[in-house]
């Protein structure tokens, strides 16, 4: 992959924060070049060393209370051990700075990831019997989400109907004997990277014990699979004689997904987050939520 001109301002915020951390400065020694990636959480940089290809990740504010940085390092760890990350190389668990190995790939927007590559990846994840810290009930989160927030009554009266629907007795068999599986919680495009030993996932912020269609609904939603890459990906993921049924906890698991990331993205619209129009992020979710509602019905 060639790399682009490095601007000063670059370079500078990664000097900087070595600057502030000697574990950094002692990983990464000489640094020769910092290429800015894409990031709505963080500020995220390619580093080029003297010593090798790294990721430098610095968090914004915004993500602040809502990220245990301890937690995501140790489920980190754990999934560098299956082959399904990068290896974590220097963390600052107050700061929220994280230091991996970069992944060799043709280009960062390498395009769609291969669905039954992916649904393989999570069923590796799933099935691995590692027990991540940390444990994320959906219906919990959405709470978390909504009390900072001074929703206008037409949002409220939107989200909470939504809600009110999926804890419905006749939705609610999503969580009915279902146990928690480590769970990556983020996966968008952005987050699948594909390198010379197969597809690898980044990010792993949010990371905790979850629901398994957590990871399989969120990724067909934010990479945006469309029917016949859904059928692909869970085919390949495989729930035997429970796949219908996992079909089912996905499509319902999908408007939880969307209720969520709209609360998120209107929490970092409130923190002032200039990564991205969250408003419109938020907007588009809200919308496809209550599209996939009616489906069900």
């Amino acid at each position: 992959m060639s790399l682009k001109a490095s601007s000063k301002s670059d370079l500078d915020i990664v000097l900087t924060a070595m600057a502030a951390e000697t574990g950094l400065r002692a990983a990464l020694g000489e640094v020769l070049s910092a290429v800015p990636l894409a990031g709505l959480s963080n500020r995220v940089f390619r580093v080029e060393t003297r010593q090798g290809a790294f990721v430098l990740r610095l968090p914004h504010e915004e993500s602040d209370g809502l990220v245990d940085r301890t937690v995501e390092f140790a489920n980190l760890r754990q999934a560098a051990v299956l082959g399904l990350a990068p290896e974590p190389i220097y963390s600052n668990h107050t700061s929220g700075v994280l230091l991996t190995g970069a992944v060799e790939v043709n280009a960062w927007e390498a395009g769609v990831p291969d669905p039954a590559e992916l649904g393989g990846v999570l069923r590796c994840l799933h099935l691995s019997g590692n027990e991540f810290k940390g444990y994320r009930d959906p219906r919990a989160w959405v709470e978390v989400l909504v009390t900072p927030l001074d929703l206008n009554q037409a949002t409220k009266r939107r989200i909470s109907s939504l809600v009110t629907c999926l804890n419905d007795p006749a939705l609610a068999d999503v969580w009915t004997g279902r146990s928690y599986v480590p769970s990556h919680w983020d996966i968008t495009l952005s987050n699948c990277l594909t390198g010379p030993d197969g597809l690898v996932l980044i990010d792993w912020e949010f990371s905790a014990m979850g629901p398994r269609a957590w990871d399989l609904a969120y990724a067909s939603l934010e990479i945006g699979y469309d029917d016949d890459q859904q059928i692909a990906l869970l085919a390949a993921y495989g729930a035997g004689e429970e796949q219908d049924r996992l079909v089912r906890e996905v499509q319902i698991m999908k408007v939880w997904c969307d209720v969520i990331s709209t609360l998120w993205a209107l929490g970092q619209a409130l923190k002032g987050n200039p990564a991205t129009d969250f408003e419109a992020f938020a907007k588009i979710r809200l919308e496809r939520a209550e599209t996939h509602l009616k489906a069900l019905a």
